[in-house]
Order: structure tokens, then C-alpha cells, then sequence
């Protein structure tokens, strides 16, 4: 019986990191609405968040580079927007880093 609750207690605890959850996590930290971040928008109001979103599910899930593409439904790959996300000038990624403090 105690491993039971044990059992219990601890899955509770986990959390599992999934795109959907990081894609709220961007979309509220940039002030979008979720429907936003998976539109094929190329506004750079959507394009940078999208970016850092797919990069975190690239780096945080273990989910495929064409299953993230399916997620965001975007017209850019999610290894474009890794590889991009790195080239991103320090000043931007502050930006973000300072906005998520």
C-alpha cells in the first residue's frame, strides 16, 4: 500500500515537458495568443517567438524535427529555426532573457 501512494505522490510530481506546453510558455511570455505561434505568419511579431519555441522542443522533448514542424504548422523548419536561434545577435536573445526575469 505505501508503494502505492509513493507511486502516486511521485508521478504527480513529474512533469512532463511537451511542445504544447512550451508553446504556451513562449506564447505568454511574448504576449501572443497560442493560435498565433502556430500560424504560417512571417511577422517578426510571431517569426522570433516561434523560433525560441521550437528550439526549446528541439532541446527540452524528444520529439522529431518533423513532428515539431507538424505542431507549429510553420512554413520554416524546426532545424532552420535551431540553427538560426543560435546566429540570433546577444542583444535579442537579452531581450528575451531579461523579459522572462
Amino acid at each position: 500500500m505505501a508503494q502505492e501512494v509513493l507511486k502516486n505522490l511521485i508521478d504527480s510530481q513529474v512533469r512532463k515537458i511537451t511542445i504544447e506546453s512550451i508553446q504556451k510558455a513562449v506564447s505568454e511570455q511574448f504576449g501572443l495568443r497560442l493560435a498565433e505561434i502556430k500560424l504560417k505568419n512571417n511577422s517578426r511579431v510571431i517569426v522570433f517567438p516561434r523560433q525560441i519555441a521550437m528550439y526549446l522542443a528541439k532541446h527540452l522533448t524528444d520529439a522529431s524535427l518533423p513532428e515539431i514542424g507538424r505542431q507549429f504548422a510553420a512554413n520554416t523548419t524546426p532545424r532552420s529555426c535551431t540553427q538560426s536561434t543560435r546566429s540570433t545577435p546577444s542583444a535579442k536573445r537579452q531581450g528575451f532573457k531579461q523579459g522572462a526575469e
